[in-house]
């Protein structure tokens, strides 16, 4: 197992001047640092290569499996002669190049749209036609099975969000467009018949654009993740694994996106409690994470992966770990970590609650089953994104609202539910009229509550009273 070690650390970037685009610049700012290499998210070293994930953090003597940081470059013809270079001599370096993964074949994206803040836009006719015009492609790449699993769920009288998370994960290895090295030095590739230039794909292609490499230090490998933005170019969409954690219920990754919404004082108080929660089982999952991948890749020979297999083994048994899969070493985390969820989510800081209320509303209601009837109606009534019951816009402000009226906005939303299911009517169209922001707030101060407009106080009652005026904040007259 690859550990961090002081060692490791200096090692690593001083080798990293092999792949990074401007090396001249790099080397320069890596002398001038000389033994001066600590680093975190707030302290980087370089101006153009920034570490990102969790290698800044992590202390020496912690186990490493992937390490990733991006570069801040120009996609000009001095870029590709460079990158050709490093191809060229990259047998003398200590890196194994995997792949680029850059651009995506158009043809296949499915036609609707999922975003990383809860919202969506949904159409059943057009997934219908998709689905129809994909099936030719897909026969011409012998992917008939990967077909009958999209046409399986698409074609149910109901569907939820997650059927269509399902989909597209089906169909991410097929869209994305990855790169040889070969192709790279040569300058395009063909995909599904349609020629692909390297340089405009790069130019024109907006999402991740990543260089995959293994790094080999001693006789231990982790996973190096290269990303590349273009300088005041790149608009780089919001990150979806966040919320894609809470729509899949993977608890664990759930957990870890807690730190970055946390206190700062809290920070050790998380780092503590989840290295007790967890044990040596992450550093184990990661491990084998990082050999299935290894194997998925086949850059190193049958030995050395017998080898990595091996000492994943013995590290399990010396940590008195029963099992070496993957799947189950993953339902042991999620129920080691299931308990901190509610401890954590009192330690964020208040400027992000609102993102993660969305993320557990919108999780609870994206695996319900929706009727292909229930999706038309709901489409008709101007309802775009048919598989939740109010719209994202409403929903937040539905949230602000809510704790300006000092009220739990969870308990809001399902009072919201219940009306209209016993009154028949649509929450879609209820959470447009019903909830005015009306700019008003609630300050509670020596047992009494004020209802506020801005610093003005406009009424002041018992907290026995206080819901009358909570209904006030609500938008409600009377």
């Amino acid at each position: 197992m690859l550990i961090k070690t002081k060692e490791f650390h200096e090692r690593l970037l001083h080798d990293l001047a092999d792949i990074v685009i401007a090396s001249k610049k790099y080397r320069e700012q890596l002398n001038k640092a000389g033994s001066n290499l600590e680093m975190s998210y707030k302290k980087q070293l370089f101006s153009s290569v920034k570490f990102v994930g969790s290698y800044p953090e992590k202390p020496y003597g912690s186990a490493i499996t992937d390490i990733d940081f991006f570069q801040i470059v120009v996609f000009d013809d001095k870029f590709l002669a460079r990158i050709k270079q490093i191809f060229e001599n990259l047998r003398y370096t200590n890196f194994i190049f995997v792949r680029f993964y850059c651009g995506e074949d158009s043809d296949l994206v499915p036609p609707w749209i999922i975003d990383a803040e809860g919202g969506c836009s949904f159409s059943l006719e057009e997934s219908d036609r998709w689905l129809k015009k994909i099936k030719p492609i897909l026969d011409v790449r012998q992917l008939r099975s990967v077909y009958n699993h999209i046409w399986d769920i698409l074609s149910r009288l109901s569907l939820s969000l997650r059927d269509l998370l399902d989909v597209e994960k089906l169909l991410e290895p097929y869209i994305s467009i990855s790169w040889t090295g070969e192709e790279i030095v040569k300058g395009y590739k063909t995909v599904n018949n349609k020629r692909f230039d390297f340089l405009r794909t790069l130019q024109t292609y907006k999402k991740k654009k990543t260089l995959k490499f293994v790094y080999r230090y001693e006789q231990e490998y982790c996973l190096i993740d290269m990303s590349l933005k273009q300088f005041q170019k790149d608009v780089q969409p919001p990150d979806f694994a966040t919320i894609r954690a809470y729509y899949e219920n993977d608890t664990y990754k759930i957990i870890k996106s807690f730190k970055r919404y946390m206190k700062p004082e809290a920070n050790q108080f998380y780092k503590d409690e989840f290295r007790k929660a967890v044990g040596n089982l992450t550093g184990l999952a990661g491990r084998l994470e990082l050999i299935s991948k290894l194997k998925k890749y086949r850059v190193l020979s049958p030995d050395v992966i017998t080898r990595l297999e091996n000492d994943c083994k013995e590290h399990a048994q010396k940590g008195g770990v029963c099992t070496t899969n993957e799947e189950e070493l993953k339902s042991m985390i999620d129920k080691n970590t299931r308990h901190l969820t509610e401890l954590f989510e009192k330690l964020v800081q208040p400027q992000f609650k609102p993102e993660i209320f969305i993320y557990q509303t919108r999780a609870l209601e994206a695996g319900q089953q929706i009727s292909k009837d229930v999706i038309r109606d709901r489409l008709r009534g101007g309802n775009m994104c048919p598989f939740y019951r109010i719209d994202i816009t409403d929903l937040k402000r539905l949230y602000f609202i809510s704790t300006r009226a000092l009220l739990d906005p969870k308990k809001v939303l399902e009072c919201l539910y219940e009306a209209c299911n016993m009154y028949k009517k649509d929450p879609y169209a209820e959470a447009k009229t019903l909830f005015k922001d009306t700019g008003l707030s609630i300050v509670v101060e020596n047992n009494q509550a004020s209802l506020m407009n801005g610093s003005k106080v406009i009424k002041t009652t018992r907290l026995s009273k206080i819901n009358v005026i909570q209904l006030r904040v609500l938008g409600f007259k009377f």
